[in-house]
């Protein structure tokens, strides 16, 4: 028999032959029989063995494995619990208006005060996870840097009588939980800590444990009086959490508070960091891919692989990362690693969830001095697309093809841009640009543009990293801006290396800065007295654009004109 065959009617076929070689069986009438009835229930029961047996070994393995109660227990094998649901985060400064008649120089903001926004019939809800103290400052009470986190704050009591305790809410943000534990007449709890690194654990540490169990509900465990103090049957457990909403808030910029505080209603809310962070659980593919590299950084950080699977297991709000040695830094910085980070639906981080970050790696760091987090800095591709579109070879309206090659645009950002290291290979974007749009042949020319946020009226430093190799001549200014000089024209351009204000008054042009065409580094050093941001733009030796460090690439200005 070949076992290898899956076919019913072959392997059917191949039963009946090996029947037949036996004396025994010779003269049974194989198609009309009983015995045709078995051969049928023989092969069934065939297909089912196999295919458990099939099953059995792809799950087995975390390469291989299709169910996610496996993948994850797979996962907690090599000590990484996958991450959950996690909401929105702002950052916000709140200020409070004090009334005549204050006598308090400092007010409470609350535990789960709420705030909301509503946008399109959608409402979105945020709270604060513990209390803030608001010092009088002149006429108001001001809280800064308060983090408020999308969703509803729960609080739930269990008696403990069982070993674990399951939360059974899917959508929890493991990153907010908290959990106490008191006597049942105690009027003050303990509060426990997650803990990841059983090394440092011993009997009477005050540590709790908690995975995804198969139900996709998450566990609480304690540490059994081995890896920590667990509580005594009959204690109370009170566990807090935020239960996330369906629509995450990212980008959210502006929020209202629900209520007043402490009898103080006139409340104005400042927002340091528009929402950003909030995601669903993790994938399957996400874990497979993290797992095995948290397990490679046995809780130490010394290659920039390990830093980067720390960073993702640490931060579930990081949507992706890149870290680089200082000797690979545009401006060599030795002992030092660079860390840049990109957040899930938003584009930067506030210099207090940089220096989070800084503080929770100085934990894992073996062997570096410094630990910088920087901000991505966007490059930004600007693209003339020029179609060979003859109206007379296709049914579609010149509007249509713009559309259909413009969402190809977008497609293929979407694909191959906006993270760190992103390549744009101009021939696979010119062969992606045109399907199904009937156009065959087009020319792309391509510009970079980098943004500088501007300091008015002092002399500033303005660097750009353009990580490509720039062709002499190509500089020119794309944005409006007033330089203190006194000048008709506000216009700059390169030359040998360095970079020049034009002097249309026929005076020497002002030399204002250098350019690197080998590096693609650009620094100015001067004077702007209006203008939100200082836009070079630039063309490279190369049609394809390369990214590294802390650059991301973007699609800037796009035009699709016919040839």
């Amino acid at each position: 028999m070949k076992i290898t065959n899956y076919d019913h009617q072959t392997l059917k076929n191949d039963l009946i032959d090996f029947l037949k070689n036996n004396p025994q069986f010779q003269d049974f009438d194989y198609e009309g029989s009983t015995i045709n009835t078995i051969i049928d229930l023989l092969v069934r029961n065939t297909f089912y063995s196999a295919y458990a047996a099939n099953m059995i070994a792809t799950e087995s393995f975390l390469d291989s494995a299709k169910i996610r109660a496996n993948v994850v227990s797979h996962a907690q094998k090599l000590s990484y619990i996958p991450k959950s649901k996690v909401a929105s985060t702002m950052i916000v400064d709140i200020i409070i208006k004090a009334d005549n008649e204050t006598t308090q120089n400092i007010i409470e903001i609350p535990k789960g005060f709420s705030f909301a926004k509503k946008i399109n019939s959608i409402s979105y809800r945020f709270v604060t996870t513990e209390s803030y103290n608001a010092v009088l400052d002149g006429d108001s009470y001001v809280a800064k840097n308060v983090i408020l986190k999308q969703g509803i704050l729960i609080s739930e009591r269990f008696v403990y009588k069982d070993l674990d305790i399951i939360i059974k809410n899917k959508n929890v943000d493991i990153s907010t939980l908290k959990v106490y534990v008191s006597k049942p007449t105690a009027t003050t709890k303990d509060e426990y800590h997650l803990q990841k690194n059983i090394i440092k654990s011993n009997k009477n540490d005050l540590n709790y444990f908690v995975f995804e169990n198969t139900k996709g509900t998450h566990t609480i465990q304690f540490g059994r009086n081995v890896l920590g103090k667990s509580p005594d049957f009959g204690d109370i457990v009170t566990v807090e959490y935020i239960v996330c909403e369906d629509d995450h808030a990212n980008g959210l910029d502006s929020i209202i508070p629900l209520g007043a505080i402490e009898s103080f209603s006139d409340i104005t809310i400042n927002v340091v960091q528009s929402a950003f962070g909030g995601r669903n659980n993790e994938d399957i593919e996400a874990i497979k891919f993290i797992a095995p590299r948290i397990y490679k950084t046995q809780k130490r950080a010394v290659t920039e692989d390990d830093y980067i699977a720390i960073i993702m297991d640490e931060f579930p709000f990081i949507k992706s990362c890149n870290v680089w040695s200082g000797t690979d830094h545009a401006f060599v910085d030795y002992g030092s690693i660079y860390i840049s980070c990109s957040p899930v639906g938003g584009y930067g981080f506030s210099d207090s969830v940089k220096n989070e970050i800084v503080e929770k790696l100085k934990q894992y760091k073996v062997g570096i001095s410094r630990i910088n987090v920087v901000d991505a800095i966007n490059t930004y591709i600007n693209v003339d697309v020029i179609t060979n579109y003859q109206n007379d070879k296709t049914l579609l309206s010149w509007s249509n093809t713009q559309s259909k090659i413009a969402a190809n645009i977008k497609k293929f950002e979407e694909d191959n841009l906006a993270v760190f290291n992103g390549k744009f290979n101009a021939t696979k974007f010119a062969n992606d640009i045109i399907k199904n749009s009937d156009v065959d042949m087009i020319d792309v020319k391509t510009s970079i543009t980098q943004n500088y946020p501007i300091v008015h009226g002092l002399t500033s430093v303005y660097n750009y990293t353009f990580e490509n190799k720039l062709i002499e001549g190509s500089l020119k200014i794309s944005s409006n801006v007033i330089f203190s000089y006194d000048l008709n024209e506000q216009k700059l351009y390169d030359k040998n290396g360095y970079v020049y204000i034009k002097n249309n008054d026929g005076l020497k042009d002002i030399v204002i800065g250098t350019i690197d065409y080998e590096s693609g580094i650009v620094s100015l050093k001067t004077n702007i007295l209006e203008g939100d941001e200082l836009s070079i733009t630039v063309n490279t030796e190369s049609s394809n654009i390369n990214s590294k460090n802390n650059v991301l690439l973007h699609f800037g200005k796009v035009s699709i004109m016919k040839g």
